[in-house]
């Protein structure tokens, strides 16, 4: 049975190292909940203008940095996008 459960909650070497490594997960879904609300409120500052594509080409050309650095730039691009 569990090993019927692993199978469909998906990859097991996930399940086994968020298991050994909690901290990862919870990493991972805060940068995850951090992008979206980043979207969300690029979307609503360029309205007509915002670019799903140029928005999410503009977060991983970034490379990896603190979330924080990562606003700084989203904030900077909206700049440039309204000028």
């Amino acid at each position: 049975m569990i090993i019927k459960t692993l199978t469909n909650a998906g990859n097991p070497g996930s399940i086994a190292r968020y298991s050994v490594w909690p901290r990862h997960a919870t990493a991972c879904i805060i940068g995850m909940l951090r992008v979206i609300e980043l979207r969300k409120h690029t979307k609503t500052q360029l309205d007509e203008s915002y670019d799903v594509r140029e928005f999410h080409s503009t977060v991983i050309t970034s490379g990896s940095m603190p979330l924080n650095v990562i606003e700084n730039i989203i904030n900077q691009y909206i700049v440039d996008k309204l000028q």
